[in-house]
């Protein structure tokens, strides 16, 4: 169900002599005009959309290479870089994040700092500005908590900064907890998470957008917050977890998507005769063409035209699946998966067969 948090890797493990490292993207030109996505409300993150700002900075560093996707996955035991030749070293840097042997200055450390406080100070900007109604300001300081818990999560200590050209002394990671609960917390309209909790006071609503947050998607947070807290606090609540998480699973209002949730494959290669022609269950939760998936509750709004920079498929496939895959760009070869963390899935286990090449 955290589908924001559930990423669909293609790692692959052969390597080639030479290649180019170069990321600076060749900018063709800029959009000037408002589009909205048809069926998405409020443009689904488009330039229409007065929150489109805030949000489009879950965007930065959550699916491209160098920010919060770098270093929480190349830091794990899921993934790393590894350096092919004189490829892909880059001084050393992607080596020092996998064996933890980074330092404060690291670049994609830095990076993954600026761009949170950026993306904090865009919901700051919103909320001290007059033009919200009560719905958007309810979404933007539980999508400011959002960008709180991953500080929280990455960096433990960090200022508490609630208004535009602002600053603080620096909270401890209890402090930095109890602010983002009291944020979702009161964009939910409760002082606490009970069973018996009623949300009908809540701004947030329960219209069904996954790239904005409702009532779910704050519970979902909450549980999230919580599952983490005795990291972060020293003391558990894994019983206030879950019932949280149970409010969204027993409003009915989602459900897992298996057999008969189907899409389009618009991977299938034409001349291979075992591709799918359509994605079912997990295939179709992960699948390019997931909007309206049942499954999701919040995710990170990306389209061509209005919310570009996914670009998985380059940092995990192989050069020559440029020409598999009939891509316009050739991918990195950079992201693969470590051989023990592929072989802790059994050989039925439908992740196995989904998230690897």
């Amino acid at each position: 169900m955290k589908s924001l948090k559930k990423y669909l890797v293609y790692p692959c493990i052969l390597l080639m002599a030479s290649a180019c490292t170069d990321l600076e993207e060749n900018l063709k030109g800029d959009i000037t005009t408002d589009i909205s996505i048809p069926g998405l409300p409020g443009g689904g993150g488009g330039a229409s959309d007065v929150l489109g700002a805030a949000f489009a900075g879950l965007r930065t560093g959550t699916a491209n290479h160098g920010s919060y996707y770098s270093v929480q996955e190349i830091t794990s035991d899921e993934m790393c870089i590894a350096a092919k030749g004189g490829d892909w070293f880059d001084g050393g840097i992607l080596i020092e994040l996998h064996r933890h042997t980074y330092t404060p200055g690291h670049t994609f450390i830095k990076d993954t700092w600026n761009n949170t406080y950026g993306a904090i100070n865009t919901c700051n900007e919103l909320l001290a500005g007059t033009s919200l109604d009560e719905n958007q300001k309810a979404q933007t300081r539980a999508l400011r908590a959002y960008f709180y818990m991953r500080l929280l999560d990455l960096y433990g200590n960090v200022k508490i900064i609630t208004a535009p050209g602002a600053d603080a002394p620096q909270s401890n990671r209890a402090a930095v907890f109890a602010f983002v609960e009291s944020e979702l917390l009161a964009a939910l309209g409760v002082s606490e998470i009970t069973s018996a909790s009623n949300f009908s006071g809540s701004a947030l609503g329960t219209a069904q957008n996954a790239y904005r947050i409702n009532i779910y998607g704050a519970l979902g947070l909450i549980s999230k917050l919580y599952l983490n807290s005795e990291v972060y606090t020293g003391t558990a609540r894994y019983d206030k977890a879950a019932i949280a998480a149970s409010h969204v699973i027993d409003s009915g209002v989602y459900r897992l998507c298996g057999d008969g949730c189907k899409v389009p494959n618009l991977g299938k290669r034409p001349a291979v005769a075992s591709d799918p022609s359509e994605l079912e269950g997990y295939a179709a939760v992960f699948a390019p063409n997931n909007a309206n998936n049942p499954e999701h509750i919040f995710s990170v709004f990306y389209d061509e035209v209005t919310g570009p920079d996914m670009n998985f498929s380059q940092m995990n496939l192989h050069y020559s699946s440029q020409f598999t895959y009939n891509f316009q760009n050739q991918p990195w070869n950079g992201y693969a998966t470590l051989e023990e963390f592929y072989n802790s899935y059994e050989d039925g286990d439908v992740r196995k067969k989904n998230n690897f090449l």
